[in-house]
């Protein structure tokens, strides 16, 4: 496994070193990092969660889910995992609905950074950063 193991990139195949293997094998799981279920009580923030309901309503004409409540909603859709005896956010709950504190507490190293590029002359037209 340790010699022949290769990754590819844009100019071709690579071996991969043993700790690029260790690596592969640590970071590899059935869940996704988006799915984990996380210890706190689920306190996302109500108008996110409203402004995200009327956009998906407004996609998904119709849908069965626009009928449920914010927290049957939030679980249909993964935020919120019910299973044992209380509800709990997942990563992607939080990332999504949470506020910039408890993203924070859960994740220190956070730093959003996101840059709209609208002229190809100019590095960027809009950026907002925490």
């Amino acid at each position: 496994m340790f010699g022949s193991t290769f990754r590819r990139d844009h100019e071709g195949d690579y071996r991969c070193t043993e700790a690029e293997v260790k690596a592969m094998i640590r970071d590899s799981s059935e869940e996704t990092l988006d799915e984990r279920v996380l210890t706190r009580k689920p306190d996302f923030d109500p108008d996110t969660v409203k402004s995200y309901r009327i956009r998906y309503n407004a996609r998904h004409e119709g849908s069965a889910w626009s009928k449920l409540n914010d927290t049957d909603f939030l679980v249909q859709i993964g935020a919120l995992n019910d299973e044992g005896d209380t509800l709990k956010p997942t990563a992607a709950g939080l990332l999504m609905f949470g506020t910039e504190l408890r993203i924070t507490r859960e994740y220190p190293e956070y730093f959003l950074d996101y840059r709209e590029h609208m002229e190809p002359n100019i590095r960027w037209t809009d950026r907002i950063y925490s």
